[in-house]
């Protein structure tokens, strides 16, 4: 059964308000540095308000181990990146190996997706840390996966159908 990830349009004025963000945290970054470059801080501006937008009911806390709290007190970690087409559920998730603490095992990872133009993101699904250890692959730096991917770090890999889906009609 596929999942519905849950697509967000980018308005430009989010995306300016996402870049005025990135230039608080560090000013000598450039518009045009920002965008050539994909800056993972302006990736990760972008997830958390997508993510904000469809789960209203957290606060903000932009500590380094996690994001959000839930009204419920579960802490939220969103991690987003950029690609180039709409998640499915054959696709991978791939994070650092030192991206990941597991002293809140009961936390969640929320995965975001940024289309590469910035015009769309999506709300791909979540899961606790304690499940993506357990289920996670691990790979090793300059290991081959096919003819035409090398892992370029160590890393934990999971496939998007490991994804919980949100019940977002209880909102």
């Amino acid at each position: 059964m596929r999942k519905k990830y849950l697509e967000t349009a980018i308005s430009p004025p989010l995306l300016e308000y996402c870049k005025r963000q990135v230039h608080k945290k560090d000013a000598t970054t450039s518009d045009e540095d920002v965008l050539k470059t994909g800056d993972n801080s302006l990736i990760g501006t972008l997830g958390e308000h997508i993510f904000r937008y469809h789960v209203p009911d957290v606060v903000f806390k932009d500590r380094k181990d996690f994001d959000f709290e839930h009204e419920n007190g579960t802490l939220i970690e969103v991690k987003s990146h950029k690609v180039k087409r709409m998640p499915h559920d054959w696709h991978h998730f791939l994070l650092p190996d030192y991206k990941i603490d597991y002293v809140n095992d009961d936390a969640v990872i929320v995965i975001v997706e940024i289309l590469e133009d910035y015009s769309k993101g999506w709300l791909c699904g979540w899961i606790t840390k304690r499940e993506f250890a357990e289920i996670a692959k691990h790979r090793k730096k300059g290991q081959k996966q096919g003819p035409n991917f090398t892992y370029r770090n160590d890393c934990l890999e999971i496939q998007y159908k490991d994804l919980k889906g949100f019940d977002l009609d209880a909102k």
